[in-house]
């Protein structure tokens, strides 16, 4: 896909606990966002949504939705993660040693590599 658009298109860019945050969320689907509860949020002097979930089941449901919707969903880490920034600026000299870095396979799943 291109993605020569001046915005990324509407996406979800996390999933936390109880919460789904979704970025770039055009005009056109604010009304349908608003039924599956969705209100506007600001982070950091953006606009983001935010939508509540209670269970699995409710987070499917309102992902399926989404999905129906077009909405993308991010498939990487959004944004530069910490560990990245540790190994850049190692790379550039301004730290040295080794580090932890966590990642996540799936809930209560995660793995630690020593970088």
């Amino acid at each position: 896909m291109n993605n020569m658009m001046n915005a990324p298109p509407p996406n979800v860019s996390v999933i936390l606990a109880d919460t789904i945050r979704l970025e770039n969320v055009s005009n056109d689907l604010i009304d349908s966002l608003k039924d599956l509860g969705a209100k506007e949020s600001t982070i950091n002097d953006e606009v983001v949504w935010i939508i509540d979930f209670g269970d699995d089941n409710d987070l499917a449901t309102k992902l399926q939705a989404l999905n129906k919707m077009g909405v993308l969903f991010v498939g990487e880490p959004s944004g530069w993660p910490p560990a990245a920034i540790f190994t850049d600026l190692r790379e550039r000299k301004l730290l040295e040693g080794t580090f932890k870095e966590i990642s996540w396979r799936g809930p209560r799943k995660w793995l630690v590599h020593e970088k």
